[in-house]
């Protein structure tokens, strides 16, 4: 799913937080491809200090049951601008 919706957040420091999210939440039962905003969606977040930790904070916004369950397995990543 990562690898043709959101190529950009492969091999980064918040990656493996959001594969655990994900991976939880389809453990649950919810329907992996509704929690990834779409291509469209994502444009843009190439720019950021790290792109994965984007998508997890929007995965997180758009499934707040998901993100409450899954934090507990990993830590949350660092969304946090820097200079």
């Amino acid at each position: 799913m990562l690898t043709e919706r959101a190529p950009a957040v492969l091999d980064l420091p918040a990656e493996p937080a959001l594969t655990r999210m994900l991976r939880h939440a389809h453990e649950l039962g919810w329907d992996i491809p509704h929690a990834v905003p779409d291509t469209e969606s994502l444009r843009g977040i190439e720019g950021a200090n790290d792109p994965a930790a984007v998508l997890y904070r929007r995965v997180e916004h758009r499934w707040p049951v998901i993100s409450a369950s899954a934090t507990p397995q990993g830590p949350r990543p660092d969304t946090r601008r820097r200079p």
